[in-house]
C-alpha cells in the first residue's frame, strides 16, 4: 500500500468550539465542507457553524439539548445553504448534495456550480 504524494486536507483549517451546544453534527458537516470547499477554491474556508446549526434547528430535527441525526445536517444545507469566508474574505453560501450511503448516513459533494457569491 503507498500513500498518496499530496494530503487532500488543508492546512490551518479552523478549530471550532462546539460548547455546550450539542451541535456536533454541524460541526462535523462544517469541517467536511471546509475541507471540499478549500480544495475548489485553492484557499483555506470557514463555514459559519452556527448558520447551519440555526437552520437545523428550524427546519429540520435539532434540539438543543438533543443535538441531531448523523445525516440531518447534509440534508439542511442542500435544501437551505451553509454560509462560508474564505481566507481572502470573500462571502459566500453553498449547497452541497447530499449524497445517501446507507440508513442515515450521508455525505455531501460540492461543484463551484452550487456556489452562490454574496460579496467578492
Amino acid at each position: 500500500m503507498s500513500l498518496p504524494k499530496k494530503s487532500m486536507i488543508p492546512d490551518n483549517l479552523p478549530v471550532h468550539d462546539q460548547g455546550c451546544k450539542n451541535n456536533c453534527t454541524a460541526h462535523a458537516t462544517a469541517a467536511g465542507i471546509e475541507i471540499t470547499l478549500s480544495r475548489i477554491l485553492e484557499e483555506r474556508v470557514t463555514v459559519d457553524v452556527d448558520d447551519l446549526w440555526e437552520k437545523q434547528k428550524k427546519f429540520g430535527t435539532a434540539t438543543e439539548p438533543e443535538g441531531d441525526t448523523a445525516g440531518d445536517p447534509e440534508i439542511i444545507a442542500e435544501r437551505y445553504g451553509v454560509k462560508f469566508e474564505t481566507e481572502t474574505e470573500k462571502k459566500g453560501i453553498v449547497y452541497p448534495t447530499a449524497v445517501k450511503l446507507g440508513k442515515d448516513v450521508f455525505t455531501s459533494t460540492i461543484s463551484k456550480s452550487q456556489i452562490e457569491w454574496i460579496s467578492q
